[in-house]
């Protein structure tokens, strides 16, 4: 107990005595500790009782495992996911509230997010966009040639920029008949995660 401040001495010896007197065992409970150098760090403790042959308690085994580099590893990525939430929630205000429209695509194509500028320049709502409008399936690029400008986005992960008619009636696969017909200005410029590989796709326009 000496290899410990008193207060946290005090409370192993309390966790002995009721573990020896219940007969219940503590296991793998997990305890912030004051080390003997005064740096925080944590354990996990077990402590079971050890009885006679005639069942009685005459004693206890504890161990105690120091977990403090898991712990810290824990938090390191508690607060690495949380920045990367924060992150992707700035990006959604200001994706949301771009005077621009946008939309992104998956790497095949499918539109996964609008904002509301695309909404309401197109007079339509997510209902009838995301996940079924794919843009390599839009007859309107093809019609104007404009296909192997966007395939070399998606396959050479080149930018792009072109200016086209576009109409919700050759929308492919997707149902935008009652989309606003537009020439609009377009941006197309690809997303890669950290090897290199494509992961979206991000396109704005303007009417």
């Amino acid at each position: 107990l000496d290899l410990f401040p008193a207060d946290l001495a005090a409370l192993f010896y309390a966790d002995d005595q009721a573990v020896i007197q219940s007969g219940q065992p503590i296991l793998n409970r997990e305890e912030e500790v004051t080390l003997p150098d005064g740096t925080r760090g944590w354990q996990l403790t077990s402590k079971v009782p050890v009885r006679d042959g005639a069942g009685q308690v005459v004693g206890l085994v504890g161990i105690g495992n120091d977990i403090t580099e898991r712990k810290r590893a824990e938090k390191d990525l508690q607060m690495s996911e949380q920045r990367s939430r924060n992150q992707a929630n700035f990006l959604d205000i200001v994706i949301e509230n771009s005077p621009f429209a946008m939309h992104i695509m998956d790497a095949k194509g499918v539109i996964i997010r609008t904002n509301e500028a695309l909404r309401n320049i197109l007079n339509l709502t997510d209902d009838m966009i995301v996940g079924k409008y794919n843009v390599l399936h839009d007859e309107n690029f093809d019609a104007q040639e404009l296909i192997p400008v966007v395939e070399a986005v998606f396959n050479d992960l080149k930018s792009a920029r072109f200016i086209m008619f576009w109409t919700g009636t050759k929308a492919g696969n997707a149902n935008l008949s009652i989309a606003n017909e537009l020439w609009i200005d377009v941006s197309m410029f690809p997303i890669t995660d950290e090897a290199g590989k494509l992961v979206n796709v991000v396109c704005q326009y303007v009417d």
